[in-house]
């Protein structure tokens, strides 16, 4: 097939010529309409779907000639073909030669007006499906829902179902399909075979169904597929992107900032992984798309999520975002270790606006802020970004709580590996904090349970142990008995383990005596399901100390020398290894809670500012 150029302000569309034979072959033409005026709906419908396997493919009739286009766009085509008249539609892979990169990049920046101005958005969630034409016919019949605000337990059982099955289709985890359906001009149609429903019908039914989950018993209707129906909570966000984000009073200040667009379409799929940018691009407002970078599929990977990680700091102020560039899905990108994997499938949460803001003891407002945005700086051919950072202190001692090797079992065997890994921690912890603070403060750090609360990744103690309770299938601890403070596990500990005690006397000498633990079978049952369950989750983790006294937990390898760092603009501390010509490389993000300690200024440390160079 051989494409005509195109003039500027024009786009292809697709007329579907008739057939009152299904399976007769499929009769495509093109033709260059003008697209000038950008206000204006235009007279064709805009195809919503997903592109299927690239291998398994179908021919049509375009213009005449055969061409060949995958089979789920095929399957798309026999069942939007109408018996007695034609149907002008836009088709990416058929309305833009995907084989010119020029053509590629101008039509793809034009998507979101695209989408906007056509006459409707058909969205194709796949081939005729029993369960999910069932339900998309019964939603169609006005009241079948009805009544239910307030008996969400009598939520139909065959919906449910057939709502379970539509939400798991491919079409909701895309990144491209997301600009197509929010930025519609006109409500979108949803369509599985030939059964179509409007989309603000599935979206009342799909807001009932999500909460009548909630209401019930909070649980989940996670799809092993799913990259982000996790919740009924996540459920009901995702449904409601495309109504909050036409609403100008949903939260004015962030709606299309780049901040509340990578958050929002996190975690979606892409064949060509410089998608997961340039698909989201025409969310932006005006200001913010200038930052951002362009469709230009010239350009590399790397490239791409370079700047778009640098534009993100950059839009938000915030250098929290690089919390997300610690786990890379794909390494053969060779991301600088600063940079954010857009193509990574699942991200750890968290909302960046509520992790930058105070560090180095000081809340950064103003001034502040000024000061370390205006070090930001970037070179995309080293890779190279600079920032205002300080040093914590140096790694002088680290290891594996529960070495990855480690076959897991629930038994006293493995949780005992645990408890001497504390007691090593406990040991090296003592000799620093006795450096620092004198050994009366360092005795009463390990008889408050600092060691153990590190070993924990911190949090909130009872939060754990409910945790576990629930995990272990027992009753949860209320009333005097709940653990507020990490001694109780300390506690608990000394007394389920005499040999701790004894070892710790050895090393120590005489001890800080410990609060006395309540004499509670059910309190004692559900600490050591916690630690049960505590050992399992620190399968692979590891955890350090520093020559300022600082105690952390990691996920990865952490090697002495390495150094444990703030940034200004983000909370949170980071594990920096040195580089070459006095570079750092990002290592780890660690759980460290004397930090956190610092920074809630009950022992305020201030550390000198820099500028550090990451690569």
């Amino acid at each position: 097939m051989k494409y005509s150029v195109l003039e500027p302000q024009h786009i292809r569309v697709l007329k579907l010529e008739p057939s009152t034979q299904h399976d007769s072959i499929i009769t495509c033409s093109l033709a260059a309409v003008s697209f000038s005026d950008s206000g204006a709906t235009h007279q064709y419908e805009a195809l919503s779907y997903v592109w299927g396997d690239s291998t398994e493919r179908n021919e049509i009739l375009l213009d005449g000639q055969p061409m060949s286009i995958t089979r789920n766009l095929w399957t798309a085509l026999k069942y939007i073909r109408q018996p007695d008249a034609s149907r002008t539609l836009w088709i990416d892979a058929v309305c833009i030669n995907q084989n010119d990169v020029h053509e590629r990049n101008d039509q793809v920046r034009q998507m979101g007006r695209i989408y906007h101005q056509a006459l409707r958005v058909l969205v194709w969630l796949g081939p005729p499906d029993a369960k999910m034409e069932s339900t998309l016919s019964a939603l169609r019949v006005p009241g079948c829902l009805e009544g239910l605000e307030n008996q969400f337990e009598n939520f139909p059982k065959e919906i449910a179902l057939g709502l379970k099955r539509i939400l798991s289709q491919p079409w909701w985890h895309r990144i491209w399909v997301i600009q197509e359906h929010v930025l519609a001009g006109a409500e979108p149609l949803v369509g599985s075979g030939g059964t179509w429903l409007e989309w603000n019908q599935l979206v009342k039914a799909v807001l009932e169904y999500a909460r009548s989950l909630i209401d019930a018993s909070g649980t989940t209707f996670r799809d092993g597929s799913s990259t982000w129906a996790s919740d009924p909570f996540s459920v009901i966000r995702h449904i409601l992107l495309r109504q909050q984000w036409n609403d100008p009073n949903y939260f004015p200040e962030t709606r299309g900032t780049i901040a509340e667009v990578v958050e929002r379409t996190r975690g979606r799929q892409a064949t060509d992984k410089r998608d997961q940018v340039f698909a989201v691009a025409n969310l932006l407002g005006e200001r913010e798309r200038e930052q951002f970078p362009a469709p230009d599929y010239a350009r590399s990977t790397n490239e791409i999520y370079q700047e778009a990680t640098v534009a993100f700091i950059r839009s938000s102020k915030n250098l929290a975002f690089l919390i997300h560039a610690i786990e890379k899905d794909d390494e053969e990108l060779g991301l600088p270790t600063w940079c954010v994997d857009f193509s990574k499938r699942l991200w750890d949460w968290g909302t960046y606006s509520n992790i930058g803001g105070i560090v180095l003891g000081k809340r950064e407002e103003g001034k502040d802020v000024d000061k370390y945005m205006g070090v930001l700086s970037h070179d995309t051919s080293l890779g190279a970004l600079k920032v205002l950072g300080g040093i914590l202190g140096e790694v002088v001692g680290s290891s594996p709580v529960i070495a990855p090797s480690s076959a897991w079992a629930p038994s006293e065997t493995t949780v005992i590996m645990f408890i001497k890994e504390v007691l090593r921690m406990s040991a090296i912890s003592y000799k620093i904090w006795e450096g620092q603070h004198g050994a009366q403060a360092a005795k009463e750090r390990l008889a408050k349970g600092k060691v153990w609360e590190t070993a924990f990744g911190g949090g909130i103690l009872f939060n754990i142990v409910d945790a576990a309770c629930i995990h272990a299938g027992i009753e949860k601890v209320d009333g005097s008995d709940r653990p507020y403070n990490f001694w109780v596990v300390e506690a608990f500990v000394r007394k389920a383990c005499p040999w701790y005690t004894k070892t710790l006397e050895g090393l120590l000498g005489s001890l800080h005596p410990t609060p006395e633990l309540a004499d509670s079978l059910r309190l004692k049952r559900a600490l050591w399901v916690t630690l049960v369950l505590m050992t399992r989750t620190n399968i692979g983790s590891w955890w350090f100390a520093t020559d300022t006294g600082y105690v952390a937990r990691v996920e990865r390898e952490v090697k002495r020398g390495d150094r444990l760092c703030t940034i200004s603009g983000c909370r949170r501390p980071l594990v920096f290894r040195q580089h070459d010509g006095g570079a750092y490389q990002l290592i780890a993000l660690p759980t460290c809670e004397d930090f956190f300690e610092d920074y809630h200024r009950t022992r305020e440390r201030e550390v000198e500012r820099e500028v550090l160079t990451l690569v």
